[in-house]
């Protein structure tokens, strides 16, 4: 097996205690990766799924000794790693090209075109695979042999019973502790947050405040007049943070989309299994274009404070005691496969039912407890959706150079919520009690700020 990397990914090679280690992302965790690596009495996969699960931090990493080779991703694939059958990289099409890969997946394409993001190991293309999240590779060089092991699954499924105070107790102090690490990575550093209306990118700056994080900026985009920029204008303001706002036009995604830098962008981020996730790329590209952006900036925004806490349960499941696969599969399917309604067809259908339930593990005809159904729901959605489309966001800011944050995704943040009873995650209960008790600078209990979808006068419109 060979390892390819791609130098504009921005990952970093080191010798390390008889180890070549390449990686991406928090240092501390790949070192320790590779300690643990280097000096471990357990051999093979064992060795690499121990260290991966110990490890902190966002990070990716290949690491190569003269009888192994091992690659990680973390448990939420904030960083990808992709292999074949003869190499590992961290770029898809590096490793596509390599392997003269060419015979398309067509479930994978149908699944591409009705969700925006490939499901499992797969990608566009037989033959190429891409590591989870959680998952862990080791080739033996010797035998040559591969096999990859899942270290890191969320699965909701030991929910800890416990007062509403006790939970809200720990939640607090895993928040507190996912902010500090922010703040300490960021070492003095300008710390930039992305802030909207809602309750995730304001949590994030409230904390950063609170915890005295020094050389901040929120900033917002969008069109001219749009009510989430009045809103974070406001909250920025209440909590004596400079706030910028930089105006989106048609004009300007019209000649951004027309640009060699979108379309290596796209190349990118698409990792041959995911739309590529714009969502920043626009205003921080004309910044970084412009010279705009500080050295040593670290971006910061509040994916996915709304998933991880409860908001995406489906009430077709949260509302019964019982769930049928049938029920499962149906609240899977309106969320995530529904971009192109013309493709809902039984046949298509039946082809991504089978692929869903061998990801989950599920058989046609079961029966699910509540909790059980919501559990497996949400699995899915970690692993598919949120891990593959929405985390991928973040190659936005490795494109244009940019160090980051995600500190709702950090993993004892994320570890709370694995054990959190239904009860207090149906609809964010939990996480909004929290918010509303600790209500930083009057920003929480009380405070919803009006936001349409259309901005200024566009608004017009909606009653004709």
């Amino acid at each position: 097996m060979d390892v390819l990397l791609n130098r504009d990914f921005g990952w970093d090679t080191r010798e390390f205690c008889g180890l070549r280690v390449h990686g991406r992302g928090d240092a501390g965790a790949i070192e320790a990766l590779a300690g643990v690596l280097a000096g471990s009495s357990v051999t093979g996969i064992d060795a690499a799924a121990q260290a991966a699960r110990a490890a902190r931090g966002h990070f990716a990493a290949i690491v190569e000794a003269p009888g192994f080779i091992a690659a990680c991703v973390d448990h939420c694939r904030s960083i990808p790693v992709f292999f074949t059958a003869n190499g590992v990289s961290n770029d898809a099409h590096l490793l596509k090209q390599h392997g003269g890969l060419e015979r398309v997946d067509d479930v994978s394409v149908l699944e591409a075109a009705m969700a925006g993001f490939v499901t499992g190991p797969y990608t566009l293309y037989q033959g190429l695979s891409q590591l989870q999240a959680g998952e862990v590779l080791w080739h033996d060089r010797r035998r040559a042999g591969t096999t990859v092991r899942q270290y890191y699954v969320y699965l909701p499924d030991e929910l800890k019973a416990g007062d509403e105070a006790a939970l809200l107790s720990r939640l607090e102090t895993a928040t507190d502790r996912a902010i500090s690490r922010v703040v300490a990575n960021a070492n003095g550093r300008p710390v930039w947050v992305a802030l909207s209306a809602g309750l995730d990118s304001r949590l994030i700056l409230c904390k950063l405040v609170e915890q005295g994080c020094p050389n901040l900026l929120a900033f917002t985009y969008g069109p001219s007049g749009n009510d989430e920029a009045r809103a974070a204008r406001e909250i920025a303001g209440r909590l004596g943070v400079p706030w910028r706002f930089w105006p989106s036009s048609r004009q300007h995604m019209r000649k951004l989309f027309d640009e060699p830098d979108r379309e290596r962008y796209w190349a990118y981020g698409d990792g041959l299994c995911a739309l590529p996730n714009l969502q920043d790329f626009p205003t921080l590209h004309r910044l970084k274009t412009e010279g705009e952006i500080p050295e040593g900036v670290v971006v910061v925004n509040g994916q996915t404070g709304d998933f991880i806490s409860g908001g995406h349960i489906p009430r077709l499941l949260r509302e019964r005691d019982q769930s049928t696969s049938g029920d499962l599969f149906a609240a899977i399917v309106a969320k995530h496969y529904s971009l192109w309604r013309s493709l809902k067809t039984p046949a298509n259908l039946d082809r991504l039912r089978e692929r869903v339930w061998s990801e989950l593990g599920v058989r046609d005809g079961e029966n699910f407890t509540r909790d059980n159904a919501c559990a497996l729901y949400e699995r899915f959605e970690y692993q598919e959706r949120q891990a593959k489309h929405i985390i991928n966001g973040q190659r936005n800011y490795d494109f244009l150079g940019l160090d980051w944050a995600l500190p709702l995704w950090d993993r004892d943040f994320v570890d709370f919520w694995r054990g959190v009873p239904y009860e207090q995650k149906f609809e964010q209960r939990l996480y909004r009690r929290m918010l509303d008790g600790w209500n930083f600078a009057g920003l929480f209990r009380g405070y919803r700020p009006v936001v349409w979808q259309w901005p200024g006068a566009m608004k017009a419109v909606l009653p004709v």
